[in-house]
């Protein structure tokens, strides 16, 4: 689910650079489709932090010659 106040930051550090930031953020949250964009890039960003966040990384020494035959695989 998107964290509506990180949609919320979103928007405000986008308007912040505009000379009137609380007219972008009403235009913003006047459209559903606009609106909609954000929200999306905030659930995805969501979603990339929730798999790094349980991400298990292994090292696992490999050589040339094994890259090299599944690469042809």
């Amino acid at each position: 689910k998107v964290d509506a106040d990180k949609v919320r930051a979103v928007i405000d550090d986008m308007a912040k650079s505009y000379e009137k930031p609380e007219d972008v953020v009403n235009w913003y949250y006047a459209d559903n489709s606009r609106l909609n964009d954000v929200q999306q890039m905030v659930l995805e960003d969501q979603a990339v932090a929730w798999v790094v966040e349980r991400a298990r990384v292994t090292d696992q020494n490999v050589g040339f010659e094994d890259v090299m035959e599944r690469q042809q695989a």
